[in-house]
């Protein structure tokens, strides 16, 4: 049996476990206990994997003393690079291999028997990143190389271990040492972890089955409005599926003493392309634009002279960096022409530089931004290239449908509820629709809130308990 988050066997055996290790560890063996927590859970899921894992780490390790305390400066460089290129080949191996299918790009079932050979251990992308970080960061001072104990408990932190976010060593390294339990970290921890998972089992899965009809169906069947259906459904899954998991990795580290940055800010309120980027997915927006672009860019332009050195710079720097980012999401031509298209907009957003003060100016770049989402999902969703370029063909044609796809009530439920969470926050809807005046401050009462609170974790456990859940997008990168 699984251990993931929304599992019967997390929720009630592994979750009330890991508290009462937080609760009852003292503070001696609070670092031991955790890390033996976490290796446990990783365990559970990758039991072959983690001993990869586990001899990477030691081995990065001992390269971060050697990049912090040698004086020669070429066995710091080499010793990075070592660490850089062996993380690099950890990934890759499970990344690039898929590429030697000359049918990949063109045959679901190429595609589907090599995800089948070429297993990805799950958290393999996140794990590789936030080694990288470590070891960079000991070059540039950013951070000191630690003892193994912590150190290891930073990789392990199974929370964020999965599927982000994405942290950097010296983002935590204080509260490894220092965090303390508290009542109220275990309470706000546990809303939050709730608060996700909730988003995940109502909305994103449940979007997830009219998806997967739609997606399943022969391309030359889908009719337009499904193919736009499909597209704009899935743009919203993947957005709660990721975000609900960031939710539950934050709430289930605040229990622990943790507090970790926000993964996501409400993108889909953005109004232009970079704002975009910068809202989605922030851990690693931040990881490819301080490790990838930011260095490139400055490699780049100390060696390319001439009036036109700095730009041409800059547009290398940004194909290189989407174009990994790409491939980063999966080994396929699909999330290769992804990148392409990434990089494009971004580039074309950057060229334009528009101003977006105005009213009917914000409302274009929302326009474009919405429209760029719902666009790349059906590249980001379809497993071949030809695939998605029929749906796109669908999309624009415009075609009268030749299959029926059901839609549920439960989907236009968690359709239009997904579409105003998107752009309105929770506590801006309550407040709009709580009533000012005698019964105003009892209806904003913590004991309110808790009963509330209440009610819908009980939902969803059973509904965790009862229903069949979706892996987590993210957990296949």
């Amino acid at each position: 049996m699984s251990l993931l988050f929304v599992t019967p066997l997390f929720l009630f055996v592994f979750l009330p476990l890991f508290v009462f290790v937080c609760v009852l560890s003292p503070r001696a063996v609070r670092n031991v206990a955790l890390l033996t927590v976490s290796l446990a859970f990783y365990s559970w899921a990758e039991p072959i994997f983690v001993f990869m894992v586990l001899f990477s780490a030691i081995v990065d390790w001992w390269l971060a003393r050697i990049i912090g305390e040698e004086g020669d400066l070429r066995v710091r460089r080499v010793a990075l690079w070592l660490g850089i290129a062996a993380n690099g080949l950890l990934l890759g191996y499970f990344k690039v291999r898929a590429f030697s299918s000359p049918d990949l790009g063109r045959d679901a079932g190429a595609a589907a028997a090599l995800a089948a050979s070429v297993a990805i251990p799950l958290g393999v992308s996140f794990i590789a990143l936030e080694k990288i970080t470590y070891l960079v960061d000991v070059y540039r001072g950013a951070s000191r190389p630690t003892t193994l104990l912590r150190y290891l408990t930073y990789v392990f932190l199974f929370p964020k271990l999965l599927a982000g976010p994405i942290v950097k060593y010296r983002e935590i390294a204080r509260q490894i040492d220092e965090r303390v339990f508290r009542s109220e970290d275990v309470r706000e921890g546990f809303v939050r972890f709730g608060y996700g998972l909730a988003k995940k089992l109502f909305l994103a899965d449940v979007l997830a089955t009219t998806v997967d009809r739609i997606f399943a169906l022969p391309p030359q069947w889908v009719g337009g409005l499904d193919a736009w259906l499909g597209a704009t459904a899935f743009a919203l899954q993947v957005y709660y599926d990721f975000s609900a998991y960031s939710d539950m990795a934050i709430g289930l580290s605040r229990m622990a003493g943790f507090r970790l940055r926000e993964n996501f800010n409400m993108p889909f309120r953005s109004v232009s392309i970079r704002e975009f980027w910068q809202r989605w997915h922030v851990s690693f927006y931040n990881w490819v634009s301080q490790y990838l672009f930011i260095p490139l860019n400055q490699f780049l332009s100390r060696r390319i002279g001439g009036p036109y050195g700095a730009g041409i710079a800059v547009g290398v720097s940004l194909l290189v960096s989407t174009l990994a980012s790409g491939i980063w999401h999966g080994a396929n031509w699909t999330f290769v022409v992804w990148g392409l298209y990434t990089g494009l907009l971004l580039a074309l957003d950057s060229l334009i530089g528009a101003r977006r003060e105005t009213t009917l100016a914000r409302a274009f770049g929302r326009a474009t931004v919405l429209l760029s989402a719902v666009l790349g999902a059906v590249l980001f969703r379809s497993p071949t290239l030809d695939g998605a370029f029929e749906l796109y063909g669908a999309m624009f044609r415009g075609s009268a449908p030749r299959a029926l796809v059901w839609i549920h009530l439960d989907f236009v439920v968690a359709m239009t509820v997904a579409i105003v969470l998107a752009f309105v926050t929770p506590s801006a809807i309550a407040e709009r629709l709580l009533p000012s005046g005698r019964y105003s401050s009892a209806l904003r009462s913590p004991l309110v809130r808790t009963v509330a609170f209440a009610a819908l974790l009980l939902l969803t456990i059973g509904r965790a308990a009862a229903n069949s859940f979706h892996p987590f997008l993210y957990f296949r990168f």
